[in-house]
């Protein structure tokens, strides 16, 4: 006999505001609901709610992966502001990126908050990172992105690892569910 799973207590590794945690289900569910951008991983859903906007979008269909994995890095980077050396490092893989490109990866990313047709949904000075130029370490001005720090983020990246349950026991759907209490 299988023991039953308490769904809302299931162990998930998430971001906020950058920062890593484990949250039970129920706890990561609430929070996903109460940030200004909310990104459910396994479900391919972002959702974003600021200053009277409200949305959701799959990310992969419109970023694709290097958009989307951009993204990622930036929700989740605890070292703000990323750039684009950073990214050269952790998403092309020392390759040299020129600025273009790296500005090309925050467009993708960006493409969720517009419409079939390139309209956007979301005005662009409330995306959730912004552009910038930051000094490297020999005062070199270099490209940069930054979450904005006013504004909330939560990213539920899956079940925890060091969890004795597996992805194909939890009911996903469940994080869809508003909570009555939010």
């Amino acid at each position: 006999m299988e023991k039953s799973i308490n769904q809302l207590e299931i162990p998930f590794k998430c971001f906020e505001n950058c920062k890593y945690h484990i949250f039970p289900q129920k706890e990561a569910r609430k929070r996903v609901w109460q940030c200004n951008y909310g990104w459910i991983g396994e479900l391919d859903y972002y959702q974003w709610s600021v200053q009277g906007y409200w949305g959701n979008s799959g990310v992969f269909k419109k970023a694709k992966k290097i958009g989307m994995d951009f993204g990622f890095l930036l929700h989740t980077s605890s070292k703000q502001p990323v750039t684009i050396d950073d990214a050269e490092r952790i998403l092309s893989k020392n390759s040299e990126l020129e600025k273009g490109t790296f500005i090309s990866w925050a467009s993708r990313f960006n493409r969720i908050f517009k419409d079939d047709k390139g309209q956007e949904i979301l005005p662009s000075e409330l995306w959730p990172f912004y552009y910038l130029e930051v000094p490297d370490g020999m005062g070199v001005s270099r490209p940069a992105y930054k979450m904005h720090p006013d504004r909330t983020s939560f990213v539920i990246v899956g079940v925890d690892p060091d969890s004795p349950y597996d992805p194909g026991q939890v009911d996903w759907s469940l994080l869809l569910e508003k909570p009555k209490k939010v």
